[in-house]
């Protein structure tokens, strides 16, 4: 019984407008295509660095001044995944009242993961030197 209302409430969920706009799909579907790709990135990328600690903080005036574990920098695409799922339900929410509102925050999201993404290549350009 629970599992069918669940069930239910999903369907009413999948079949919003909010998903069927194409922008929103668009912008969505490429934040997480992206997401996946900087998760991959930093994993694959990191992989033979893993018995040593790695850069994790770099200030201009002084160059790098944290090292740390590898897997610490998985916090990047986690950040990412985390905005993803904030700016969807905001925009969810907002949708029907505001439009606007909706692409915006979508379309920031998408922005926000392809820094990102720029940022966790930096990492790794500065890790592999």
């Amino acid at each position: 019984m629970v599992f069918a209302r669940s069930k239910r409430k999903l369907g009413q969920v999948i079949e919003h407008s909010f998903f069927k706009d194409h922008l929103v799909l668009v912008c969505v579907l490429a934040h997480l295509g992206l997401n996946l790709i900087n998760w991959a990135v930093l994993f694959f990328g990191l992989r033979e660095f893993k018995s040593y600690p790695i850069p994790l903080h770099y200030t201009i005036l002084g160059g790098v001044d944290l090292l740390g574990e590898w897997y610490r920098l998985l916090v990047l695409p986690l950040t990412g995944l985390l905005i993803l799922l904030i700016n969807a339900a905001l925009g969810f929410i907002s949708y029907k009242r505001e439009k606007l509102l909706s692409y915006f925050l979508v379309s920031i999201g998408l922005l926000c993961q392809v820094l990102i993404l720029i940022i966790s290549i930096a990492f790794l350009k500065l890790v592999r030197g």
